[in-house]
């Protein structure tokens, strides 16, 4: 995408090139689907929300105590392939499309966004660099918050929460004016660095560590992909398409509109994430629950010992 935007802008390349890009960043995600064929590996392809192995808890002990502690030292590790047949995994890759690529038309407009409210050549340095620095701000936080709120507040829930104030921001830069790009500047940067951090510890909590960075490098491709339809195609034909109503002097979008409807659909996008970060919880919540119940359940030879029991005494 990078060599596509500078090929056009210094020798005039005609869109074919973006065109081109697009199906290079497809044909990486279709190869995502042909994983879907190759058989998983028994032993590191547990699907995500499966029930313990209840043979190897009631071989080492029938009590419950035993069962508690299989379950809780139960390896959750799921492998690509694994991970690609569950819906958390799209479900994640939906939460990296919309949240990432609402910050990435930011930080690839940014200039021109100061440029068509009015704002001069000093203004643009000072919001890229307040965009930088609470981008800073939001990974080292959403670093943190997931060790203070441990056992209260679950890695999804805070994705949702993100989500929404990332909906906010971009309702701020709806607006169009110089203060509301300000403050939503800001609010973006820092929930898109949120992001970056939320992400690998969603993997993590979800899919394990064996295949972390096989599943990590997937989702990215929601990222390369969400830059390419959101910041390349969607708000760069919308501004041009602004700007033959509204053009500049020196050429470009002059006035509030240039970005407005950018802005508003990007908004749109956020509430799809945030949905999808609800459902994440609730399968995260549902999944904690079986996994539980299945602690707690006796097993056979528990239940057989409780009878004996009870036929003795009688």
């Amino acid at each position: 995408l990078m060599l596509a935007s500078i090929a056009k802008t210094t020798l005039g390349a005609s869109d074919a090139l973006n065109v081109g890009c697009f199906v290079v960043t497809m044909l990486f995600l279709a190869s995502l689907l042909l994983l879907l064929r190759e058989p998983a590996v028994a032993d590191s392809s547990i699907v995500v929300g499966s029930s313990p192995d209840r043979e190897g808890r009631q071989s080492a002990s029938g009590t419950a105590g035993a069962q508690t502690e299989g379950a809780s030292g139960e390896s959750s590790d799921v492998t690509l392939q694994g991970s690609l047949r569950t819906a958390e995994f799209w479900l994640v890759f939906l939460v990296a499309f919309t949240g990432m690529g609402s910050g990435l038309v930011l930080l690839n407009h940014v200039g021109q966004m100061v440029s068509a409210l009015g704002g001069g050549t000093s203004v643009t340095p000072i919001l890229v660099s307040s965009v930088s620095v609470f981008n800073c701000l939001g990974r080292v936080s959403y670093g943190v918050m997931p060790d203070l709120l441990a056992g209260r507040v679950a890695t999804p829930s805070l994705c949702a929460l993100n989500m929404l104030a990332m909906g906010m921001a971009q309702l701020l830069l709806a607006l169009s004016t110089l203060p509301a790009l300000f403050a939503g500047s800001i609010l973006t940067g820092f929930c898109y660095g949120g992001f970056w951090t939320l992400l690998p510890c969603l993997v993590m909590d979800l899919f394990g560590m064996s295949s972390f960075a096989s599943i990590y490098n997937a989702l990215t491709l929601a990222v390369c992909l969400s830059s390419f339809l959101f910041s390349t195609q969607l708000a760069s034909r919308l501004y041009d398409r602004q700007a033959e109503s509204h053009p500049a002097s020196r050429g470009g979008c002059a006035g509030e509109s240039c970005y407005r409807a950018t802005s508003l659909a990007m908004a749109a996008t956020c509430a799809a994430g945030c949905a999808a970060s609800l459902a994440l919880r609730a399968l995260a919540r549902r999944r904690r629950a079986r996994l539980m119940g299945d602690a707690y359940e006796p097993s056979e030879l528990g239940t057989s010992l409780v009878q004996a029991q009870y036929e003795q005494c009688e």
